[in-house]
């Protein structure tokens, strides 16, 4: 799907009556072409996560074939790819790429400290902010980067109501 600059692919990972998930190698070439185009940003979403959680106990839920997927997204270009299979919020990058894993806002669910939440993606020229909302009780920013020149801020909440920055 393109929207104005923005290139949005999603892919189904769930394995039917299977907690583990796969992006599969035969849509590879399908990720990448559909990639194809210039686009301001590219955005991949799926189910599963492509790297562990911290803080979601032992990790059996990552996509079978993560390490080919993540190569493949880089081929292609992909600046944001958005999951969230755990629940539970968090924000990485790895290298050119920005991983989020959202929350929830539909189930109770719940790991950890987490309280129910879902992403905002906010996207002018090449900045990106991502934001945690939390339904009826604000919001807090988990990431912002820059797409040109990859810098970016990720923000951690440490103890309700203080956040903390790291670069």
């Amino acid at each position: 799907m393109r929207v104005g600059g923005v290139t949005v692919v999603a892919v189904d990972s769930t394995e039917p009556d299977l907690d583990h998930g796969q992006i599969g190698r035969g849509r590879y070439a399908w990720i990448e072409e559909s990639f194809a185009e210039p686009a301001d940003l590219r955005v991949f979403v799926c189910h599963h996560h492509l790297l562990p959680v911290p803080g979601t106990g032992r990790e059996r839920n990552i996509i079978y074939d993560a390490g080919d997927a993540i190569e493949c997204l880089q081929r292609s270009g992909v600046n944001l790819v958005l999951s969230g299979h755990k629940h539970v919020p968090y924000a990485w990058r790895l290298e050119n790429l920005f991983i989020v894993n959202a929350g929830t806002v539909s189930s109770l669910r719940l790991r950890g400290n987490t309280r129910p939440c879902y992403n905002v993606i906010e996207f002018s020229g090449t900045h990106v902010d991502v934001w945690r909302r939390y339904p009826f009780h604000g919001q807090e920013k988990i990431i912002q980067f820059s797409i040109d020149t990859l810098e970016f801020e990720k923000y951690t909440a440490r103890i309700e109501g203080e956040v903390t920055s790291r670069r």
